[in-house]
């Protein structure tokens, strides 16, 4: 089998429906996008925010700007994270020898787990 031999099974794709093409069947006149409005015309600038300070003139025209989107990644040391998995399971031990009961364990978390 080859690339040129695949295809979807028979009747499980649809035609695209052609809408504006008259009144004749579904999708003419309005074409779905109703009736006056600015949705139903085609003048709409690419970057029209509904009337809303566009992006591109919000953010400062030179020297750069704090992101509003950045996502901060924090390192994180595998050595590090082992050692205090360590610790961590060693509290634990103390912890159960302390004679706590079992729910109040569940309850606690140190972060790393």
């Amino acid at each position: 089998m080859k690339l040129h031999d695949l295809a979807p099974p028979a009747g499980s794709t649809r035609p695209k429906r052609r809408v504006g093409r008259g009144t004749g069947g579904k999708g003419g006149k309005t074409a779905g996008r109703g009736t006056k409005g600015q949705g139903a015309r085609n003048n709409i600038k690419p970057g029209f925010e509904g009337g809303q300070l566009p992006l591109v003139q919000r953010i400062p025209k030179l020297k750069g700007f704090k992101n509003p989107f950045r996502v901060e990644y924090v390192v994180v040391n595998l050595d590090t994270l082992r050692r205090s998995r360590a610790q961590s399971s060693r509290r634990r031990r103390s912890v159960r020898r302390a004679s706590f009961p079992s729910m109040a364990w569940s309850r606690c978390s140190d972060g790393v787990s």
